[in-house]
């Protein structure tokens, strides 16, 4: 499978909760701790155009830890629809998934950073779902290839209740999905 094809799958799963999301919900909680719909929205986004911004060479367009700066303004739909093409088109260049990126947590090759971009876009879209009330599984073939992944990028270090937590136990005979988010740290 290719890993920027599985991307664009998994940030289009999770632009159809975005567009699903209503302007009154925005201010529901959501799994992640401190975050409502919309801080979690201006995440998503955040992800998509720091790693992309990253990935095609720009450096880092903002300061990470903490939240991003805002992002999302009254059109969050088109804000994510924005970010997912910044994050496409940096992986899709020439080159970008070899080429070795500074981040915060050191230094990647871009299929690292790719594969980081995709298990936090499908873990957070499952949180945006769950958060309204929407339909959150995932295919089982994406879900299965960011379990995959998860193990190979998600660390300790990373689980700290934000963007992941500790794992939760689920049944092995679980769907996939279930799996998924029971291993970044969420209760199916």
């Amino acid at each position: 499978m290719d890993i920027v094809d599985e991307l664009e799958r998994a940030l289009a799963r999770t632009g159809r909760t975005v567009a699903g999301t209503r302007p009154d919900q925005l201010g529901l909680r959501t799994p992640c701790p401190d975050w409502d719909v919309r801080a979690l929205l201006n995440h998503i986004v955040g992800v998509n155009v720091f790693f992309g911004a990253l990935v095609g060479g720009e450096g880092m367009p903002f300061q990470p830890g903490g939240a991003p700066p805002e992002l999302i303004g009254d059109d969050y739909v088109g804000a994510y629809d924005r970010s997912v093409h910044v994050a496409l088109d940096a992986y899709r260049a020439h080159g970008a998934l070899q080429r070795v990126v500074h981040a915060p947590i050191g230094d990647l090759p871009g299929n690292v950073a790719v594969g980081i971009n995709l298990v936090d876009n499908l873990g957070h879209g499952w949180d945006l779902a769950r958060a309204t009330d929407q339909d959150a599984s995932i295919d089982d073939d994406l879900a299965e290839f960011a379990l995959a992944l998860a193990h190979q990028v998600v660390r300790d270090e990373f689980r700290n209740g934000q963007a992941f937590g500790a794992v939760v136990p689920v049944p092995e005979d679980a769907p996939m999905t279930d799996r998924l988010v029971a291993f970044l740290g969420r209760r199916p």
